[in-house]
């Protein structure tokens, strides 16, 4: 329950900044049927990301895994824009917050909470996307979201 609560307190932050934010983006995580949301800021050039997301279905519901919360932080490497959109390879530090298990099958290693994240993201005029994949449990992510511009 208290990780639910973290998870409500964390959305609600990126929320109530969204005014600071580039772009404001919903996200998917299909292994496990994860929700979540991801903020783009930059500080004197320097693009930052940062996100929260939530699942308790799919592969982890299927090894009795409940309760499934990712934070990612990563910066956002530049790419010449083209065409008129801005391109960003993105690399992240990801921490998982995982429930109990009592399946004797599990690989422990799962409950390492460390991981990192490789991707890339397209922000339009006004539309923005991103694709990511944490590399060590290779769990993807895709991000649609609305650009505020730089």
């Amino acid at each position: 329950m208290k990780k639910i609560l973290l998870l409500i307190a964390l959305l609600l932050s990126l929320s109530v900044k969204a005014q600071t934010y580039n772009a404001i983006y919903v996200s998917h995580q299909p292994v496990d049927f994860g929700v979540g949301v991801r903020g783009d800021y930059y500080i004197n050039g320097l693009g930052l990301y940062s996100s929260v997301s939530y699942g308790n279905w799919g592969i982890y519901k299927e090894y009795d895994i409940k309760h499934h919360v990712k934070l990612t932080t990563g910066v956002l490497v530049p790419l010449p824009d083209y065409n008129g959109g801005t391109f960003d390879i993105t690399a992240g530090l990801n921490y998982h917050l995982l429930g109990s298990s009592e399946n004797p099958n599990l690989n422990p290693h799962i409950f390492n909470p460390w991981s990192f994240e490789l991707g890339f993201t397209c922000k339009l005029r006004r539309f923005a996307i991103g694709v990511r994949t944490d590399v060590l449990r290779w769990e993807p992510c895709v991000d649609v979201g609305f650009n505020f511009g730089k």
